[in-house]
């Protein structure tokens, strides 16, 4: 649970084509999961990268997924955000995909396992000891 005086710091770190993606947001839950998680981007970037990026770094275009400006640059990101919660992936190893889905209902984890993976992930995923896991089921 951020600040509103956060949301307007974190807002000055955003590109301008960013500050343009995120007027056409309607949902201000969904602004504010789009800005924390491009802010935490830039803080992973400058983590390990502490001189190289500038806030025009990114650019976020119209029916476009937000990537580097320089298209020189060997590093790939992905960042995903649900009702609240926000993930942010960094590779140079080429293209990195993440979701996170909060959903809005319990869900029976072992089930969804036992259907779709195999019997050793499966197996694996029902002995977990998660309070995420216990809350979904």
């Amino acid at each position: 649970q951020l600040s509103s005086v956060c949301f307007d710091r974190y807002q000055q770190y955003l590109s301008g084509s960013e500050k343009l993606y995120i007027q056409q947001i309607s949902s201000t839950k969904r602004k504010r999961e789009y800005i924390a998680g491009h802010y935490l981007l830039r803080t992973m970037l400058h983590q390990f990268y502490p001189r190289r990026f500038t806030a025009d770094a990114i650019v976020h275009l119209p029916r476009q997924a937000p990537c580097f400006q320089d298209t020189s640059i060997n590093l790939q990101f992905n960042i995903s955000h649900s009702r609240g919660l926000i993930i942010c992936a960094l590779s140079k190893l080429g293209d990195v995909g993440i979701d996170i889905e909060a959903p809005k209902s319990k869900r029976n984890i072992d089930a969804i396992a036992a259907s779709y993976y195999s019997n050793n992930e499966a197996t694996l995923i029902g002995s977990l000891d998660d309070p995420i896991k216990k809350a979904s089921t």
